[in-house]
């Protein structure tokens, strides 16, 4: 089975692959929406996952019946949850190789620290 996910963030396609692989037990490719468009041949007998945003333009790459399969993210509700409880003062630390999920993971998590605790 050979699996590919696009993404525009290389550390995101990084995540994303890693995730697939653990999950699905199979090697997985990951390319962006250029790399799929400029090389046909890396679709060819693949299942493409995709965020959500990308699939319209992933559609046109693949034959009429491989339809692209959308992903979405987890919800945060749990690490928010978290945040939330703890009673002291705390140091929120985000580490990743993606630099789109770090600025994302602030925006979303930036609420629930408040004054409270700080953020790095």
């Amino acid at each position: 089975m050979n699996d590919g996910s696009t993404s525009d963030d290389a550390g995101m396609r990084v995540l994303l692959s890693m995730e697939l692989m653990q999950r699905l037990g199979c090697p997985v490719e990951s390319h962006t929406v250029e790399q799929l468009a400029s090389n046909p041949e890396l679709v060819m007998g693949a299942l493409v996952v995709s965020p959500p945003g990308h699939i319209p333009k992933i559609a046109g790459l693949l034959p009429p019946e491989r339809l692209a399969v959308p992903i979405t993210c987890s919800s945060a509700d749990s690490h928010l949850d978290l945040i939330r409880g703890l009673d002291q003062s705390s140091l929120i630390a985000l580490v990743s190789v993606s630099e789109y999920f770090l600025k994302t993971a602030r925006a979303v998590l930036a609420p629930a620290t408040g004054r409270h605790h700080s953020m790095r």
